[in-house]
């Protein structure tokens, strides 16, 4: 029998300052998190073994600082606008989870459950939303409670003298959510069955077929309890049957080279958004995959790359609106349009000393969007979701940066009799890429990051072990969005406005880590 208890503490200091005074005062972007792991194992080396898991997180935080940029403020607001009382979001996450493991010379039986619970009241803050000409409005709370069972099946094993590895199982998940805030409440319900399977076949020494396959069903039901203060009870039940598949050649070209190409499709159910005026359902979003791959190794193995191109086929695509009433608010709806994304990634990782390794990556995208009808209808002052009722608007394809590039270096210093030095340098960059579809405000990034990192410091009598890590995020201090939308007071059109309100990423941050093991 093993057990493992670990034990996390994580205290961010939030990095837009609120100049309010009074014990209720927060910064923005602040975060006490402290999260338990307790981790049983029973294995005495035969075909039965068996492993428990318990976590318990808790999430304290404050909201994110959102600005309107074009109202003559800064581009980064390191200071709120006004002081205010800040509340805390406070999320709990318990986690259960149960492998067991029957195993034969051939074959393994694997069943997994797991139960979840979540329980969170989150608050969201507008201080900087219309700059100057709005009084800064902090939300009441949003209540959710969510529980989530699953319990998976699989059978793996080999065949026909090693040739063939398989595998075949079922999967069952059951999830209920319930939000009430102050004046909107909802449920939804999910009850998710699969089967699937997955053969790789060695047809010769240098050629695998892999086959794969799923199959889908979905039984939902959304239900809206109250919105705006009024008593609603619209149910919308959505059942929803999806199968997917894979289809791939593998040729190893040379005792250092190999390659594939592989053909799969995918989805993303259907369902009925929780977070909107009503329960309208979507369609099932899905796409087709076509892949190209080499990787290899050259240079007496210390050099590895690897070449991967793809055209995927996006149809019924589901499109994200914001509420431009209540951004807090989503409606989606499908494009019945077909949307392509191509593009090729590249990977390689050198090791010109033994003690360094120098990483890098690159991707490249090229999206094509359509025109959509943005889905609401102007009625006076107010407004109402109607899908087709507005102007047609290119809707493109979110967070999708045309270039994406890292790259890392890691240096593993001469041992010390103290413990192990360790290096580790990243710059992380893309183009820019649009937040939501309706949204015409990109932003692009530059990250460097920096570890030093010292390990295996042994304790005196053998007390524990020590691991201890300082860090420098963001040490060129890039001002960059991580999150971006149009609002406006008298528009009803979700891309139309002469506000841009947007949240800015983590600046230069420094801290440290510390390890601990008995």
């Amino acid at each position: 029998v093993n057990a493992k208890v670990s034990y996390m503490l994580d205290d961010h200091k939030g990095w837009v300052v609120n100049p309010g005074q009074g014990s209720d005062t927060n910064d923005f972007w602040s975060r006490d998190n402290e999260a338990v792991r307790i981790a049983i194992n029973m294995d005495d080396g035969g075909p039965f073994s068996i492993s428990y898991s318990y976590d318990d997180a808790q999430i304290t935080s404050t909201a994110p600082y959102f600005q309107a940029i074009d109202a003559g403020e800064a581009r980064f607001q390191e200071t709120a606008r006004s002081g205010l009382s800040i509340p805390e979001s406070q999320v709990d996450i318990q986690h259960h989870n149960q492998t067991t493991v029957i195993s034969g010379s051939k074959a393994a039986l694997t069943s997994t459950v797991g139960y979840r619970e979540l329980d969170s009241r989150e608050y969201s803050n507008f201080d900087g939303l219309f700059g100057s000409q709005v009084t800064p409005t902090t939300s009441g709370g949003d209540r959710i409670e969510q529980d989530q069972f699953s319990i998976d099946l699989r059978l793996a094993g080999i065949a026909r003298d090693g040739e063939l590895d398989y595998i075949v199982g079922a999967q069952n998940q059951r999830e209920n959510v319930e939000l009430t805030e102050a004046s909107n409440s909802g449920s939804a319900s999910v009850e998710s069955f699969a089967v699937y399977a997955q053969g790789v076949l060695g047809l010769n020494e240098r050629l695998d077929l892999t086959l794969g396959w799923r199959a889908t069903r979905d039984e939902k039901t959304v239900e809206s309890l109250q919105r705006d203060g009024q008593t609603t009870g619209d149910q919308t039940k959505i059942d929803d049957d999806n199968t997917a598949y894979e289809v791939m050649l593998a040729y190893q070209l040379s005792e250092k080279l190999r390659s594939w190409l592989s053909l799969a499709t995918g989805f993303k159910a259907a369902g009925a958004s929780l977070y909107a005026d009503n329960t309208n359902p979507y369609d099932a979003e899905t796409s087709e995959t076509i892949e190209l791959g080499f990787a290899g190794t050259i240079r007496e193995d210390k050099l590895d790359y690897s070449i991967v191109g793809f055209v995927s086929e996006i149809d019924d695509r589901q499109v994200v609106f914001h509420d431009p009433d209540n951004l807090r608010f989503t409606d989606i709806v499908n494009d019945r349009g077909s949307n392509q994304v191509d593009g090729f990634e590249l990977e390689m990782a050198i090791r010109p000393l033994q003690a360094l390794q120098i990483s890098a990556t690159y991707s490249y995208l090229d999206t094509d969007s359509n025109p959509l009808a943005e889905p609401y209808a102007q009625a006076g002052t107010e407004f109402n979701f109607m899908p087709g009722a507005g102007p047609a608007t290119l809707a493109r394809i979110e967070r999708a940066p045309r270039h994406s590039g890292s790259l890392e270096v890691d240096y593993n210093f001469a041992r010390f009799e103290a413990g192990d030095l360790g290096l580790h340098v990243e710059y992380l960059a893309n183009s820019g890429y649009f937040f939501n579809p309706l949204n015409n405000a990109t932003d692009a990034r530059d990250v460097v990051n920096v570890r030093v990192n010292m390990s295996k410091l042994m304790l005196e009598q053998d007390s524990g072990e020590l691991a201890v890590s300082v860090w420098a995020r963001n040490v060129l201090d890039d001002k960059y969005a991580v999150a971006s939308q149009y609002v406006s007071e008298d528009s009803f059109r979700a891309s139309q406005s002469g506000q841009v309100v947007s949240a800015f990423g983590e600046p230069a941050t420094y801290g440290v880590d510390i390890r601990y093991m008995f």
